[in-house]
Formats: structure tokens, C-alpha cells, sequence
């Protein structure tokens, strides 16, 4: 039922910003950028030297963020060495 209701208030809000009534919540488009765009060209580079897939590339991103407690914007900025020990 709590959820229910959280979803509801989250969809209502979610649909006013695509109705067209105000700004996204990620808007301006540096903020887009760094946390997508960023994100993406990181993920890509990282699969690309560990030929691994695009989506474990990310997910080993996402880790490091998690692991390190630094935001993925950061983590995808900095070279991706082997884990430290």
C-alpha cells in the first residue's frame, strides 16, 4: 500500500514535468552531459580496453562510485586501473 502511494506521487510528478509544465529535472545540458554523456564515453573506453560488454563495463563503474563513495561523474573522469588491493 506505501508503495502504491509513493509510486503514485512520483508518476504524478514525473508527468507534470513531461506535460510540459516547467523545466526537467535534469536540465541544463551540462548537467546531461556529465552525468550521462560522461558516464557512457567512460563505460565505452572501459569495455573497449577489457573487451568486455557495454553494460559491464558500467556496472564496474557504477562499483568503483559505489566502493569509493565518490559520484560516478568522478569515477568516469578518472582513469579505470585494476581494482586496488
Amino acid at each position: 500500500m506505501a508503495a502504491q502511494a509513493v509510486t503514485d506521487i512520483l508518476l504524478h510528478r514525473a508527468l507534470r514535468h513531461f506535460g510540459g509544465q516547467g523545466a526537467l529535472p535534469w536540465e541544463p545540458a551540462e548537467v546531461i552531459d556529465t552525468h550521462w554523456g560522461q558516464a557512457r564515453r567512460a563505460a565505452g573506453r572501459l569495455a573497449a580496453r577489457r573487451d568486455i560488454g557495454f553494460p559491464d563495463a558500467l556496472a564496474l563503474l557504477r562499483a568503483r562510485a559505489f566502493a569509493t563513495g565518490c559520484p560516478l561523474p568522478q569515477v568516469c573522469a578518472e582513469p579505470f586501473d585494476e581494482p586496488r588491493g
